[in-house]
């Protein structure tokens, strides 16, 4: 009986799909075949299109609010429309469009949209677009947050959003859980893994492919003897690093080590001579006893010595906390502040050093 039940369910579904897809589609070849001007009513009342007080033509209408009990279609809005399911406008969606699962904007929107899954504006969207999924636009000119992804073509003064990626031509500033993709960025790129761009000076992320940036590959060590090699890349200001390395101090416990942070190019004295800050994080763990976090603050000069290579050195202030009952924090005796934490864990600071050499690529 269950089952009977659940198919019916789904059967009611794509039946209900069926008719909407139909019912838009029959209403934009309305549209297109008729060059008659949009004609101005103040509300559009109804079911789902074509049940409503505009009926089957309500692709002609400019309406000032439209209200749907499942989904409505529209020539023009000018202030608000709100529908279970869904909002189709031919031409400009201006105002607040509330759409259960959908948003679909055939030429610019003014104003904010909310939608369960997706928004979608053909050309210009000058305001907020909020979807649980999607949201996409030509020209954005505002705000897109979205529980995936946004795509917009271009927009200056654009701000995305997104928990997964964003991908636009020309944008003010991204912010993504995994990736973000643009070819001009003029604030803030920041991501969980990698960003991707022609032109962006403050990346945020691990890797960051920036066109006119610089990547490096380097080698380092600090006072514990740590052997690091790792990746930098970025723009022109902020850079990403991440790292996998190995201690030599301690090479009886066979003690491995991953490390990722944000570096920043503070200052430049012609072409050979910088000063770098960078705050790290290093994980150490002998994959048996535990595992040990320092958080680093470190001031590093960085000198062009050949064409594509570079040396640096400089004094660090660390934070360590161990996990490891000792087996690997004891790389480290001179702490000039220790507590101990909630679980016991032994917390402490100390001053260290760091320096290496970096292959431009």
């Amino acid at each position: 009986m269950l089952s009977y039940l659940q198919t019916q369910q789904m059967n009611t579904k794509i039946l209900m799909a069926l008719v909407l897809f139909s019912g838009f589609t029959n209403g934009f070849a309305q549209q297109k075949n008729d060059s008659l001007q949009l004609i101005y009513r103040p509300a559009d009342i109804g079911i789902i299109y074509p049940i409503s007080t505009n009926g089957r033509f309500a692709g002609r209408y400019d309406n000032t609010v439209s209200f749907q009990l499942l989904a409505g279609l529209s020539g023009r809005v000018s202030a608000c429309a709100v529908a279970g399911i869904g909002n189709v406008v031919k031409e400009n969606g201006n105002g607040v469009l509330v759409g259960g699962l959908f948003n679909i904007i055939g030429h610019e929107a003014t104003g904010a949209q909310f939608s369960g899954i997706v928004n979608i504006t053909k050309d210009t969207t000058l305001g907020v677009q909020v979807a649980g999924v999607y949201n996409q636009s030509g020209n954005l000119e505002g705000i897109q947050l979205a529980g995936v992804g946004n795509v917009a073509r271009k927009g200056s003064r654009a701000v995305q959003v997104a928990g997964v990626f964003n991908r636009a031509e020309i944008v003010h500033s991204q912010i993504a859980g995994l990736a973000n993709i643009a070819h001009q960025v003029d604030g803030v790129q920041l991501s969980g893994l990698v960003n991707i761009a022609d032109s962006s000076d403050y990346p945020i992320g691990f890797i960051n492919l920036i066109k006119n940036g610089e990547k490096s590959v380097g080698v380092s060590t600090d006072e514990h003897l740590n052997g690091m090699v790792s990746f930098y890349s970025g723009g022109r200001v902020l850079y990403g690093i991440l790292g996998l390395g190995y201690n030599f101090k301690k090479s009886d416990q066979h003690i491995y080590a991953l490390q990722g942070g944000i570096g920043a190019h503070l200052l430049r004295k012609g072409k050979r001579l910088r000063l770098n800050v960078e705050g790290v994080q290093l994980v150490q763990t002998d994959f048996r006893q535990g595992h040990c976090y320092t958080y680093s603050l470190k001031i590093l000069p960085e000198i062009t010595i050949a064409n594509r290579v570079q040396i640096f050195a400089g004094p660090t202030v660390n934070l360590q906390l161990d996990y490891s009952d000792g087996a690997i924090s004891g790389l480290s005796s001179n702490h000039f502040w220790t507590t101990t934490g909630f679980n016991g864990h032994f917390i402490g600071s100390y001053f260290g050093l760091a320096g290496g050499l970096k292959i431009i690529l």
